[in-house]
C-alpha cells in the first residue's frame, strides 16, 4: 500500500472507530461521590422541551442520566428507566412500599431504599433484581458507592456499608438520631451530617469514626458537599457550616445577620462558590475561602429541592413552577421557564440535557432549541 494511502486509511480508521462522546453523566442525586451538585456540562443558551414522561405519582428525587438511559423513582415505589434521547420507557420496577429518596447508580448497578427499610439492587440495563437487603429504619436518602461497598443511611440513625455483590453487611455505624442525607465520599472516608446535630467522619474500610463527632450547632438533613479539603453543609437552624477535613474542625460559619434563614436542602459547590437556598426564598452565593456572602437572588417562592451547577450556571426548580438559570458569578437571572404546578426535584444534567420532575409526576427533558 502506498505510504500516502496508508496514512489516509489509518486516519479514517481512527475517526470512525472512536466511540461517540456523549458528554457528562449524572449518576447520583448530587452528581458525584463528593456530592458537589455540580458538573462541567455546558448547556446551550437556548433550551426547549425535547420530551415529557408521566410517572404514576409525584417524583421528589433528581432524575439520573447515565449515557443513553435516564432513571428516576416516584413516591409510590416505582423505578423507571427511559431512553435519554426520546423518553421512551425501557423498563419499570415496582415495589410494594413507597420511596422517600431516589436511586443511585454505579456502572450497571442501581440501588434504592424504601420507607420500610428494604434496599433494592437492580440491574440498570435490564431492570432485573440483583439482591435485596433489609436494614433498620426508613431509608430517606440515596445511596452512594465506594469500591465494593454500597453506603446507605436510615431514619434509625444507622450508616450501613453493604457489599456490592450480594448486599450483605460489611459494617454499621450508629449515630444518636435520624440520618437523612446521602453519605458523601472524601478519599477513604465517608461524611454524614445528622439530626443529632453532629458531623460524622467515618472510615470506609471498617466503619469506625476517625475523629470525635464535630458539633454543627443544630440538626441537618443536608448532604455534605466536598470540595478540596472542605465539607459544606447547611443546618436547619439557619447556618451554613464549612468543616476543614484536615483538622476536623470548623473552618467558617455563615449566618445571615439581617434575617434568620432555615435550610432544608443541600449546597452546590464549584470553584470558590457555595450556593445555598433557604426556606425564606433566598439564593445565596458564599465565598468558600471566607464564608462571606457575595451575592443574593430572591425567589418568588421557595425552592422545591437543592440547587445544582452546570458550567457557570446555577439551576433551581421552584414551588411556583419556575425553572431558574442564574449566573454562578453574580447570581443574576439569565433564563427561566414556567409550568403550571410545582417543581419538586433537583435537576439532573448530562449529555446536553436537563431533566427535572414536578409534583404531578411529569419529568421534562430540556435540550438545545432547534
Amino acid at each position: 500500500m502506498p505510504k500516502t494511502l496508508k496514512i489516509i486509511f489509518i486516519a479514517a480508521f481512527v475517526v470512525y472507530s472512536t466511540p461517540q462522546v456523549h458528554g457528562f453523566d449524572w449518576p447520583l442525586p448530587r452528581c458525584n461521590p463528593e456530592a458537589t451538585g455540580s458538573t462541567l456540562e455546558l448547556l446551550p443558551d437556548e433550551l426547549e422541551i425535547a420530551w415529557e414522561f408521566k410517572a404514576k405519582t409525584q417524583i421528589d428525587s433528581s432524575p439520573l442520566i447515565v449515557g443513553e438511559y435516564t432513571y428516576f423513582a416516584d413516591i409510590s415505589g416505582v423505578v423507571y428507566c427511559l431512553a435519554t434521547d426520546s423518553g421512551a420507557k425501557k423498563w419499570e420496577y415496582s415495589t410494594k412500599n413507597g420511596f422517600a429518596s431516589g436511586p443511585a447508580i454505579d456502572n450497571d448497578l442501581l440501588v434504592i431504599g424504601d420507607i420500610a427499610g428494604e434496599v433494592y439492587a437492580i440491574d440498570a440495563i435490564t431492570g432485573n433484581t440483583r439482591w435485596t437487603q433489609k436494614i433498620d429504619g426508613e431509608v430517606a436518602a440515596s445511596a452512594s458507592f465506594f469500591k465494593d461497598r454500597v453506603l446507605i443511611v436510615s431514619q434509625s440513625g444507622f450508616l450501613c456499608a453493604l457489599f456490592r455483590h450480594d448486599g450483605s453487611l460489611a459494617w454499621k455505624y450508629e449515630t444518636n438520631d435520624q440520618l437523612q442525607s446521602m453519605p458523601s465520599i472524601s478519599m477513604d472516608k465517608t461524611l454524614v451530617g445528622g439530626c443529632d446535630g453532629n458531623f460524622h467522619i467515618v472510615s470506609l474500610l471498617d466503619g469506625l469514626k476517625t475523629s470525635a463527632p464535630i458539633p454543627l450547632g443544630g440538626p441537618t438533613g443536608s448532604t455534605p458537599a466536598v470540595i478540596k479539603n472542605l465539607a459544606v453543609l447547611p443546618i436547619m437552624d439557619g447556618a451554613v457550616v464549612a468543616i476543614d477535613l484536615r483538622s476536623h474542625s470548623e473552618a467558617w460559619r455563615y449566618v445571615d445577620a439581617t434575617q434568620k434563614q432555615e435550610y432544608r436542602t443541600s449546597a452546590a459547590v464549584k470553584d470558590q462558590v457555595a450556593v445555598v437556598v433557604s426556606q425564606n426564598k433566598n439564593v445565596d452565593g458564599i465565598d468558600l475561602r471566607t464564608g462571606k456572602r457575595i451575592w443574593r437572588y430572591s425567589m418568588r417562592k421557595r425552592a422545591g429541592a437543592s440547587p445544582v451547577i452546570a458550567g457557570d450556571d446555577i439551576w433551581i426548580g421552584s414551588t411556583d413552577g419556575r425553572l431558574l438559570r442564574l449566573s454562578l458569578k453574580t447570581g443574576v437571572e439569565k433564563w427561566q421557564f414556567e409550568i403550571r404546578g410545582r417543581f419538586t426535584s433537583s435537576p439532573g444534567i448530562g449529555n446536553g440535557r436537563l431533566m427535572i420532575a414536578d409534583d404531578k409526576g411529569v419529568v421534562r427533558c430540556f435540550a438545545m432549541k432547534r
